[in-house]
């Protein structure tokens, strides 16, 4: 859909399909052929839709008398689609300089809406598996990721945009946390997981090590900003470690 102002392209399909409109849609913005044959193809339909929506109406040519006397800029007082002596006036290079000039990447806004977690898909089109684990006592945390030869590229840079740059959501934050404390609340239950620490306790005293479960208040005040505050200071490249095994050539 094309206005005065801009132009809409509209894609609607399933979610574990998006990788594939975003890749025709950049296709098309980066390097679009204009040849002769399909612009004079597109004129005649430009010129067809004047026909019926303007020169056939009743009507049709109120808006563009209206536009004339409200507007000062040219821009507005044009017809969007352009008179039809524009139309027959135009040349395919006057088209691509056009295109060249204002459809580029810094002047496109770019919405996705629907049901999709962007990393989940990618993880299942490429039929790979992705994992994260965190311990308290470990000082690490350990991403992995596994995957086909073949797609080594792909899950690796999957992988990297994990790392580098992951989101966490306040509602999933929330969840998580009343996830753990519920957990928390039966382990305490345990006498096993209370011995253990206390013997943790006394093995490393104060010492972060001795940690074998979150303390209920600081879970509690964790926040999605915090979150994403800690992940900058820490998970940084000369904080990690790469490890790679399996048959690649």
């Amino acid at each position: 859909m094309t206005d005065v102002d801009r132009t809409i392209y509209f894609e609607t399909l399933p979610a574990n399909q998006l990788e594939l409109p975003l890749f025709i849609e950049a296709d098309r913005l980066r390097s679009l052929v204009i040849t002769q044959e399909k612009f004079a193809t597109e004129r005649n339909v430009v010129q067809e839709e004047w026909r019926m929506r303007i020169d056939n109406q009743p009507y049709g040519k109120s808006r563009e008398v209206l536009n004339e006397l409200l507007y000062d800029s040219f821009e507005y007082k044009h017809h969007g689609i352009g008179l039809m002596e524009d139309l027959n006036a135009a040349a395919v290079e006057d088209v691509k300089e056009f295109f060249k000039n204002y459809y580029a990447p810094n002047n496109c806004v770019l919405v996705l809406a629907g049901d999709f977690n962007t990393a989940e898909e990618q993880v299942d089109l490429l039929g790979a598996a992705l994992v994260a684990r965190a311990e308290l006592s470990s000082f690490t945390t350990t991403v992995t990721a596994s995957g086909l030869a073949q797609n080594f590229d792909e899950v690796l840079e999957l992988f990297a945009e994990v790392i580098r740059h992951p989101i966490f959501p306040p509602e999933e934050v929330e969840k998580y946390k009343s996830q753990t404390l519920a957990q928390l609340q039966l382990q305490r239950a345990d006498p096993r997981f209370l011995a253990r620490e206390r013997f943790s306790l006394a093995l490393y005293g104060e010492h972060p090590a001795g940690i074998i479960s979150p303390p209920v208040d600081s879970l509690k005040r964790v926040s999605s900003a915090e979150l994403a505050r800690f992940h900058a200071a820490h998970y940084l490249p000369n904080n990690a470690m790469l490890a790679v095994t399996g048959q690649l050539l």
